[in-house]
């Protein structure tokens, strides 16, 4: 009998200080076929060495070697190449737990679906991984209204295992940040079926000069317009209304959640600015009682203060902060 090939995908740009611990992480998974593909995406410092490095003491990589293009268009790259029956993104500084291809597969086989994913965990440091299978089948609405509530399942590439030929007429978008957003729905929506295993396998490295670690004006409105574009999708389809109307007010919550945690107070005299009390304004009108109630309580408080007064909210919430930082 066959045994499938799964196809990871690693974009590569500067990150020699942890390039290798990402690799070691990959090459040591449990299931072992694998198709390791490396494509270096303009890195600058000695990271094209160490994929070459790795790719001559294991045949299962492949390595891409292309000017840089960004996130997207070296994840496109990986999936033009890929020749396995599934596909698997990695970011080159995160690590995964050795079991995470086998648990994914083992859960897409197991609940004949199409995608599976798991949890992840942030890191700084060291980490280590609980690896207990614990398989749960979504179903495709269950895993799409999950993503909507964004608890437990968020719109990232990487902790996800996909058919190959999902992506047939689906690409990450270039030049976009948060590009995960505007393609992990599409996905969802082809698939058949989907499956989680609730445990966290993927650890996503947290550093200061990542997009999630510091404040950009063109990010964000990146951020907005992906938020908008699956919202103007999915409110056509009447089992998801309310679940993509509370994403779109929660994802409002996070603009000024962000504005707080960067103490951006003067963003309020940006004419940025407009374009996120249009958000904010929009969220008034469809955070309905129907879609409160999908809500948990303290975001529905911290709503209920934003749409009251924005600088009120602002201030509050720096006082908030310094006690609790991670808000």
């Amino acid at each position: 009998m066959k045994k499938e090939k799964i196809s990871v995908i690693v974009p590569i740009y500067n990150v020699e200080k942890y390039l290798r611990r990402c690799l070691d992480s990959i090459i040591n998974q449990t299931y072992k076929n694998l198709e390791i593909i490396l494509v270096n995406d303009g890195s600058k410092d000695n990271s094209f060495e160490i994929c070459k490095e790795y790719k001559n003491k294991d045949k299962r990589i492949v390595l891409i070697d292309q000017k840089n293009a960004g996130l997207s268009a070296a994840r496109n790259s990986g999936i033009d190449i890929a020749t396995g029956d599934y596909i698997g993104f990695v970011d080159s500084d995160d690590v995964l737990s050795t079991k995470m291809y086998e648990f994914l597969l083992k859960s897409i086989k197991e609940s004949n679906s199409d995608i599976s994913l798991c949890l992840f965990k942030s890191f700084n440091n060291n980490i280590e991984f609980d690896n207990n299978y614990n398989n749960i089948v979504l179903g495709k609405d269950g895993a799409i209204k999950e993503l909507l509530i964004d608890r437990k399942i968020a719109s990232h590439a990487c902790d996800k295992l996909y058919k190959k030929e999902l992506f047939n007429g689906i690409r990450f978008p270039k030049g976009k940040k948060y590009e995960d957003i505007p393609v992990i729905y599409k996905l969802f929506l082809k698939a058949n079926n989907i499956s989680f295993v609730d445990t966290e396998l993927y650890g996503y490295f947290i550093r200061e000069d990542s997009i999630t670690g510091k404040y950009n004006i063109e990010t964000n409105k990146d951020f907005i317009e992906a938020v908008n574009k699956r919202y103007d999708e999915l409110i056509k389809i009447d089992d998801y209304s309310k679940y993509v109307k509370l994403n779109r007010v929660n994802s409002v919550l996070r603009y000024y959640l962000d504005i707080v945690k960067f103490k951006k107070i003067d963003i309020f005299k940006d004419k940025f600015y407009k374009d996120i009390y249009k958000e904010l304004l929009f969220a008034k009108k469809i955070y309905t009682k129907d879609v409160r109630e999908l809500n948990t309580k303290k975001k529905n408080i911290l709503i209920k203060l934003l749409f009251f007064n924005q600088k009120l909210f602002y201030y509050i919430m720096r006082l908030y902060s310094i006690k609790h930082p991670n808000i």
